[in-house]
């Protein structure tokens, strides 16, 4: 529930900074896709350097108990 509310919470805020850019709706709604596209990507690049990391360690942080 938590990384879902993360989540949630984090697409409403770059939402937020996304409708900051445009002057009018209009303009916002031709490119919506543009922008989902660069969230997603820059969320799919973060996420894969943190699996990762964690692939990269973890026996360490399995054994750190």
């Amino acid at each position: 529930e938590i990384s879902a509310s993360f989540m949630y919470g984090a697409a409403r805020f770059n939402a937020w900074i996304a409708a900051c850019s445009f002057e009018s709706k209009e303009e916002m709604a031709e490119a919506k896709e543009e922008a989902m596209e660069y969230f997603m990507k820059e969320y799919k690049l973060a996420l894969e350097e943190h699996l990762d990391n964690h692939i990269e360690n973890f026996d360490f942080s399995q054994n750190k108990s």
